[in-house]
């Protein structure tokens, strides 16, 4: 389809269609709708590079979305809190299961540095087995944190999920969210 972001990455998992087939074909073919404004049809704008066709890994857990919940109210993407209104963050991701074999002991992590040094570093209970396109939510709702409430700070929160399979380094970037 049509992208007005340049570049874009685009995985697609072709596997239903060409899975275990003896030889698999794909075509590009240029996307030129009337309905697209300007002037459709000019190929001299149509470009596509560094086309890869891979294997899934076996082994890559990626975090969809990570979550911090004030006091056990689904806070979600909260950014900024008042020093008057702290209160108690537990955390969640959802997780998804993008390689091809099943994965075990899937666990969350989230450390939270305040720019210095790690002020929290915990870790989930693990998931026993995620199979192949799977998708689950890991928690950990205690021990909770809690931020400042005399100090005006600035914290990172970074999750990042392990399981006992061995990713490999390109698959390890959708592991962490900050």
């Amino acid at each position: 389809g049509y992208s007005i972001s340049n570049p874009e990455l685009v995985k697609v998992n072709i596997s239903a269609t060409a899975g275990n087939q003896a030889a698999v074909l794909v075509r590009f073919q240029f996307y030129s709708p009337s309905s697209l404004s300007g002037s459709p049809g000019c190929a001299y704008s149509w470009m596509i590079d560094d086309v890869a066709l891979t294997d899934i890994p076996a082994n890559d857990i990626k975090i969809d979305n990570g979550f911090g919940d004030f006091s056990y109210k689904n806070g979600g993407f909260y950014t900024m809190m008042p020093k008057t209104q702290v209160m108690p963050i537990s955390f969640r991701a959802a997780v998804s299961n993008v390689g091809s074999a099943p994965q075990t002991n899937v666990s969350l992590n989230v450390n939270i540095s305040n720019g210095t040094s790690s002020v929290y570093n915990q870790t989930s209970a693990p998931i026993a087995s995620i199979p192949y396109q799977g998708v689950d939510t890991l928690s950990i709702l205690t021990p909770t944190f809690m931020p400042s409430s005399t100090q005006s700070l600035t914290y990172t929160v970074t999750y990042s999920v392990t399981q006992s399979q061995t990713e490999l380094a390109p698959e390890l970037l959708n592991s962490v969210q900050n």
